[in-house]
């Protein structure tokens, strides 16, 4: 069973123990952000940005498997290769990604060199001149 990300992190508020065991799910982590809409009072791409940021600073060790998942509203957001960057950083093994419909790919996944399993879903595939090969990779 996999807790969503965005469920895990709310165990935080259960005491100061449970405040900051998050940070350190080194396994699987799940961002779904489809519910995200431009009708919120916070701009999806603000929210997104906000979600990533503390991710980012907040997250201590591997993170080996991961899925993101994203409507039309962040198919332009460069954080979205910021976080893939981070990823290929932190030994990212597993990666799931659904972007919206005719979203880019973005570029840094073509960094993750240590993938083992790449899933993609309704993007747009666009590689670089200078691509490297996956030698690890097992399924795509």
């Amino acid at each position: 069973m996999c807790l969503p990300l965005r469920d895990t992190v709310r165990t935080s508020i259960l005491s100061k123990q449970w405040r900051y065991k998050w940070c350190k799910l080194p396994e699987y982590l799940t961002l779904d952000l489809t519910h995200l809409t431009t009708k919120d009072l916070i701009p999806p791409m603000f929210q997104f940005t906000n979600i990533i940021c503390h991710l980012l600073i907040f997250h201590v060790g591997p993170i080996t498997k991961f899925t993101l998942s994203i409507n039309s509203c962040l198919k332009t957001c460069p954080m979205i290769d910021n976080l893939i960057l981070f990823l290929s950083r932190n030994d990212i093994q597993h990666l799931v990604l659904e972007l919206s419909s005719n979203g880019k790919l973005p570029s840094s996944v073509f960094k993750c060199l240590q993938l083992r399993h790449l899933t993609i879903r309704s993007c747009l595939i666009v590689s670089p001149p200078a691509l490297k090969e996956f030698n690890r990779l097992i399924s795509l």
